[in-house]
């Protein structure tokens, strides 16, 4: 157990010869070089969620609830930035650019990291949220909660949703890994996890 963590971590990523991890109580962000020893959880923030952490083009960029993003060039000292009041689930860098996608759709795109671009809505003919995102630095994939899935080559044109071939799940999260896209999730009829890969979305 991570000491100053009273709930669940959310988000994990690695920078700079640390693991940073993002979990209940405000903003709480724990710090580890080697995954099992944890330093006790410093809050950063008391009113404000996070959902994803990334490490990309220099700096800590974190997503959340009501909008929220968190920037960081050290991962001690952030800043706030608000971008709607959707809940952001996700993020990912891709070719240059930060993309965040939440609830009901929604995405926005950053260079920076610091001024952001709410976009228009990823049509998945449904309003479920968007729960998962990854790049294989070619193409990024988006994944809602459904189970639907819709891709896109410069994160603003997304093709047209289609069903990613798992029956009644909850997706969790999507990762790239050694050439394979890699979703976790798990079923609504009788809650067991999975794991589902595939090599290719199209």
């Amino acid at each position: 157990k991570v000491p100053g963590i009273s709930g669940r971590f959310w988000c994990v990523t690695y920078a700079n010869g640390k693991f940073f991890a993002v979990g209940d109580g405000g903003v709480s962000i724990s710090t580890s070089y080697d995954g099992i020893n944890w330093t006790s959880a410093k809050q950063i923030a008391s009113d404000k969620n996070m959902n994803d952490i990334i490490y990309a083009n220099g700096m800590f960029v974190m997503v959340g609830r009501k909008g929220y993003i968190m920037t960081s060039m050290d991962g001690d000292t952030w800043n706030a930035i608000s971008v709607g009041n959707n809940v952001l689930n996700r993020i990912i860098y891709h070719k240059g650019k930060f993309i965040a996608v939440g609830e009901y759709g929604m995405f926005s795109t950053s260079t920076d990291g610091k001024t952001w671009t709410k976009m228009a809505y990823i049509d998945f003919n449904d309003t479920q949220n968007c729960k998962a995102i990854a790049s294989n630095g070619e193409k990024i994939v988006v994944i809602n909660e459904s189970g639907y899935l819709s891709t896109s080559v410069d994160g603003i044109t997304w093709t047209k949703f289609k069903y990613m071939g798992v029956y009644l799940v909850f997706v969790y999260n999507l990762v790239y890994s050694n050439g394979k896209f890699i979703a976790i999730g798990q079923s609504y009829v009788d809650n067991e996890y999975f794991v589902y890969s595939t090599t290719s979305v199209d």
